[in-house]
């Protein structure tokens, strides 16, 4: 639900629209882009529920990994949850807790799941790649040890896909753009190595394969990874089909970020990639999806083929396991010199930092609200977490994403946010508000709230009254400020929908807490922290009519000069649409011209009167009275997406009973009525 009690408090899951435009952000440890002390690249990553569901665990027959179904039981991908015991004592309350490698724990709730168990069993089958440069490190035998994580379990990832991009095996995650360092990498990208290779060997296009059928492939480290090797093991050498979407972005980053310096940019802003969400399968309404982002350093004093085995990486690399190879003789025709030691850690060349989203779900986009299928979106959300910039670290405090952003008249903007209950414990001066912690109640302060209102301007700290006034007085002059939202949004975008008849007025709060400023804060039905609503708000899509910029900020997090938590909306005028029209309008005058000249040409006098077309090609938009119905005929099958549309088939009759739009009519057939796309009759 969306109201909390002095009970525990659950949060909606965050849904985009297919189609819409959703800014990605991150910090990074080290530096990244275009700084020229190291190479970097930044991949993302997502995975949905058609990739990352099994038979919880069950073991396979025959091919069955990774698209098969061994039995009526599915487990999903799913976030971990908080779970008391029966003595109300918290089993996981930060709902971290690793889940177990087996079977009988993959339904149970209270942990976390991305990977299938039955892709976690495949990577400890599968043999690692013994071409990979190990350093000094002792490994096992199979692809869950590498240089950087020696058998260690982060929930059900195979250790060595999270590791080397692109991977030669099946893998549940779909690209969506490898962000590159190297200069070579501006363009043409057909100059770029890197990009080459992501484009060539991404699963998106390309079928992997792994070797099935032979006496050691279920047993670990025993399945090889070479078809040659899989041949003489006596097995079949199969092919695990691709994802069948669009090859990956791939771009030089156009952003530097600084070693040593909390991820800061030259520039002071976070590094962005704005992802279009995809569109979902044919059929499907909905679909849980989860985002990975992957952050690779190596030093360039060898590159990365010296460090994934393309190169022969024998002796390519500095080898730090004998400690008198650390000490560097810088002038070895010099008796009685002194070798330097410096200060290296081979293991961690080439290293590979990961975070992931929680779960969300794309979802079919409605078109009564966009207007067209393809006009753009843009998500309007909240990034960061309760506290300073030192306890938040490495995420950031909270703000708005994107702090700016730009849309043209016809678009949309979708307002939504969430945050958690079960953040770590913060102190009383990062943040005001509840409610109570039930599991603890001694501490209050474990909360995200945020709201959206508009100001004045952007040095403003003090929100707008929900209705536009203007006044004589001078002094009020600051609130005849056109809003971007109607009233009824303004009000919604303030105070969260919060029913007035479940708040606490201040006169009562001061009646309970009279000594105790803190407790009335946080008390669960004081509206005017917010702290009656979850931490997740969905504001709805919302057109970009007015033009000009909107200045907003969060009542709740805003605290000048600790934080500022501001947006603005910035609405131009589309200039494309008036670009095609006039267009329009200068061919259908280039044509009338020629028309006038070849009758004139000819001798022939130059009429203004239209001819009038039969009825049968009659535009049924001209001059028909709203209420008039006209009868068409199908000329396509038709299968509603929305429950406001009209399904229909080949041949049927149509009544058209009225316009809403350029693209789609309302109509009538066989006792339905509904919406429906123009083109589809005749």
């Amino acid at each position: 639900g969306s109201s909390v009690t002095e009970l525990p408090t659950n949060t909606g899951t965050m849904y985009y629209y297919e189609n819409s435009v959703l800014p990605i952000q991150w910090t990074a440890l080290h530096g990244s882009g275009q700084n020229e002390n190291l190479l970097s690249n930044i991949v993302l990553q997502y995975a949905c529920d058609d990739t990352l569901t099994d038979s919880c665990g069950d073991e396979p027959t025959g091919n069955g990994f990774p698209f098969g179904k061994v039995s009526d039981k599915e487990c999903f991908l799913r976030d971990g949850y908080p779970v008391n015991n029966d003595n109300g004592n918290s089993l996981n309350g930060q709902a971290t807790s690793t889940i177990p490698e087996n079977a009988e724990d993959q339904d149970d709730n209270r942990y976390g799941r991305h990977e299938t168990l039955e892709y976690y069993r495949q990577c400890q089958f599968r043999s690692r790649n013994r071409g990979l440069w190990t350093a000094d490190r002792g490994l096992g035998n199979t692809a869950t040890h590498t240089r950087q994580n020696n058998g260690a379990r982060y929930g059900l990832e195979c250790p060595e896909e999270r590791d080397y991009y692109p991977y030669w095996h099946w893998t549940p995650w779909k690209d969506i753009v490898n962000i590159v360092s190297e200069k070579e990498c501006n363009t043409p990208l057909i100059n770029c190595p890197r990009c080459r290779i992501t484009k060539k060997e991404s699963q998106n296009k390309k079928e992997k394969h792994r070797c099935v059928g032979c006496p050691n492939c279920r047993s670990f480290g025993g399945q090889p990874v070479t078809p040659q090797a899989c041949s003489e093991e006596g097995g079949s050498w199969v092919a695990d089909r691709s994802h069948n979407i669009d090859k990956p972005d791939c771009i030089r980053a156009d952003f530097e970020t600084i070693e040593n310096s909390l991820s800061n940019s030259v520039t002071g802003e976070n590094p962005v990639y704005n992802w279009t969400i995809p569109k979902l399968p044919s059929g499907v309404d909905s679909m849980r999806c989860v985002l990975r982002a992957r952050y690779n350093i190596t030093p360039g004093d060898y590159g990365e083929q010296a460090l994934d085995g393309t190169a022969n990486s024998e002796n390519k690399v500095f080898d730090d396991s004998n400690e008198e190879a650390t000490y560097l003789n810088l002038d070895a025709g010099s008796e009685g010199n002194i070798p330097l030691a410096i200060n290296v850690n081979s293991n961690a060349w080439g290293k590979v930092y990961q975070d992931r989203s929680y779960v969300f779900e794309i979802r079919k986009r409605p078109i009564t609200l966009t207007g067209t299928p393809n006009s753009v979106i843009h998500n309007l959300n909240v990034r960061g977490k309760r506290g300073n910039i030192v306890q938040t670290f490495p995420a950031v405090e909270y703000d708005f994403v994107p702090s700016h952003l730009t849309c043209v008249t016809g678009e949309s903007v979708h307002v939504q946010w969430t945050g958690s209950d079960y953040n770590p414990n913060r102190n009383g001066n990062n943040g005001e508000g509840g409610p109570v912690d039930p599991v603890n109640m001694g501490n209050t302060l474990r909360t995200d709230r945020s709201n959206l209102v508009q100001m004045a301007g952007p040095g403003d700290n003090h929100p707008l009254p929900t209705l536009e006034r203007s006044f004589i007085d001078q002094e009020y002059t600051r609130f005849d400020v056109e809003r971007f939202f109607d009233k009824e949004a303004t009000e919604l975008m303030s105070f969260l929908g919060q029913d007035p008849a479940t708040c606490t007025q201040i006169e009562e709060l001061r009646q309970l807490f009279p000594n105790d400023q803190d407790a009335r804060e946080r008390y669960y039905s004081n509206c005017g922290k917010l702290n009656t609503r979850t931490p997740y708000f969905d504001g709805g899509v919302h057109r970009c009519s007015k033009i000009g910029i909107f200045h907003f900020m969060s009542t709740r997090n805003n605290n000048f000069s600790n934080r500022d938590v501001k947006t603005f909306i910035e609405v131009k005028r589309n200039f494309r649409a008036l670009i095609i029209a006039l267009s329009c309008v200068l061919v259908a005058g280039m044509a009338f011209g020629a028309y006038v000249y070849r009758r004139k040409k000819q001798g022939k006098p130059v009429s203004f009167r239209p001819k009038i077309l039969p009825s049968a090609f009659a535009n049924p938009l001209r001059k028909k009275k709203k209420a008039e119905a006209v009868a068409m005929t199908a000329i396509y099958n038709y299968e509603a997406k929305e429950a406001n549309e009209l399904s229909f088939e080949k041949g049927d009759t149509v009544v058209v009973t009225g316009y809403p739009s350029e693209d789609w009519w309302m109509g009538t057939s066989k006792g339905n009525e509904g919406v429906f796309p123009r083109t589809y009759v005749a």
